[in-house]
C-alpha cells in the first residue's frame, strides 16, 4: 500500500506529461516509435529516455538515463536545487542529490565512470532531487551513446498542445504505432495502474507465503486444542456430568480456538505494520516516502482468521464432544 501511494503521489507531482509510452513489461522500443508520435497531430513535445549500463563510483552497477534537456523539463516537473539541467551538454552529468552527497561530489567534479566502450569522465553540471525512477546518473542523448545506449528507447513522455482533445490525441497515437504492437500508450491514471500490476505480481508470490503460513497456523491450532481436549478429559467428563451438553462442549472448544486465532491475527497484523512503518522508512530514499495501511485488506484478514480458527476447531470440538461421561470422568 505504501508502494503503491508512493508511487501515485511521484506521478501526480512529477510528470507533466500527457502519456507515458513503454514496452509492455517496461521492455525498451525500437526509436521509430517516437518518431511516429512526433509526427501525431496534437504533440508538442516527445521526451525520450534511453539507458545505458555503467560502473560508477559508490553506487557500482547502474544506468545513466539519458534524456534531452529540453523536452524533459517539458515533460517532468523536476527540483534542481544546484546548477541546471539546460548546462548538460556532451560529456557532463546530473547527480540526485542523494548521489552526489554518497560520493562528495558537486558542481565542477570529474567523475570517471566505466562504460562499455571503456572509462569516461563525466563532469557534474546538476545535482536535482529523485523523483521516483529518474534518479542517479543523468546525461544527454548524445553522451549516453558514447556510454553505450542502445538504439531502443525505454520511455517516451508525450505532452500534448494545450488546446487539444487528450481523448483524441491518444487514439491518433495509437493509430499512428500500429506497426509497433510492442508498446502501450498510457495516460497518467493508466501509467499509474500498470506500475501497481507489476507490484501485484510481487504481492501475488506474498501473498501465496502467506497461505502457507496460514496453513501451519491452522494445523497449529488443531494440534493446540487436541492435545487440549486430552490433557483435560476428565474436566470435560465433570462438566458433562453436572449437566454441560454436548453443545456446550462443542462451543467451549470453538471459542477457544476463535480467541486464539483472533489474538494470533491481531498481534501479527501489529507487528507487521510496524515492520511495514520501519520499512517504508528505510526505503524512503528509494522513493516510497508515502506510508499507508490498507484497512480493508486487514479487515477481511482478520475475519478470515476468525473463519479459519473456528474450521479448525471443527475435529476437537466433536472429539471433545463424543467423550463418554464415566470414561472421561475416570481418565489419568
Amino acid at each position: 500500500a505504501s508502494t503503491q501511494k508512493s508511487v501515485a503521489g511521484i506521478v501526480d507531482q512529477v510528470i507533466g506529461a500527457d502519456f507515458v509510452v513503454t514496452g509492455y513489461g517496461f521492455q525498451p522500443f525500437a526509436s521509430g516509435v517516437a518518431d511516429a508520435i512526433a509526427n501525431t497531430p496534437g504533440v508538442t513535445t516527445t521526451a525520450v529516455v534511453k539507458q545505458a549500463p555503467i560502473r560508477a563510483p559508490g553506487t557500482g552497477d547502474t544506468l545513466a538515463t539519458g534524456v534531452d534537456p529540453a523536452s524533459i523539463q517539458k515533460a517532468l516537473s523536476l527540483d534542481v536545487p544546484e546548477g541546471s539541467l539546460n548546462d548538460l551538454d556532451d560529456g557532463k552529468v546530473a547527480l540526485d542529490t542523494d548521489t552526489a552527497a554518497e560520493i562528495g561530489a558537486g558542481i565542477g567534479t570529474v567523475i570517471e565512470v566505466l562504460s562499455v566502450a571503456g572509462p569516461v569522465d563525466l563532469d557534474v553540471v546538476a545535482v536535482y532531487e529523485a523523483a521516483g525512477g529518474f534518479t542517479g546518473y543523468v546525461v544527454n542523448l548524445p553522451t549516453a551513446k558514447d556510454l553505450g545506449a542502445s538504439d531502443q528507447d525505454s520511455l517516451v513522455y508525450v505532452v500534448t498542445a494545450p488546446d487539444a482533445d487528450t481523448g483524441s490525441v491518444q487514439s491518433d497515437i495509437e493509430r499512428a504505432l500500429g506497426d509497433y504492437p510492442n508498446v502501450q500508450v498510457l495516460d497518467q491514471s493508466e501509467f499509474k495502474g500498470s506500475i501497481s500490476d507489476q507490484i501485484g505480481q510481487l504481492l501475488t508470490f506474498l501473498f501465496a507465503l502467506l497461505v502457507l503460513a496460514v496453513l501451519i497456523a491452522l494445523l497449529g491450532i488443531v494440534n493446540t486444542l487436541a492435545l487440549s481436549v486430552f490433557e483435560r478429559t476428565r474436566e470435560i467428563g465433570l462438566l458433562r456430568a453436572v449437566g454441560m451438553s454436548r453443545q456446550g462442549i462443542r462451543r467451549t472448544i470453538v471459542v477457544e480456538a476463535f480467541l486464539i486465532a483472533v489474538f494470533g491475527a491481531v498481534l501479527g497484523m501489529a507487528v507487521g505494520v510496524g515492520f511495514g512503518a520501519l520499512l517504508q522508512r528505510i526505503l524512503a530514499a528509494e522513493g516510497i516516502e508515502e506510508f499507508a495501511v490498507n484497512g480493508p485488506q486487514l479487515l477481511l484478514f482478520l475475519v478470515l482468521a476468525a473463519v479459519g480458527g473456528v474450521l479448525a476447531a471443527v475435529w476437537p470440538a466433536w472429539r471433545a464432544a463424543r467423550l463418554r461421561i464415566l470414561d472421561a470422568i475416570a481418565a489419568e
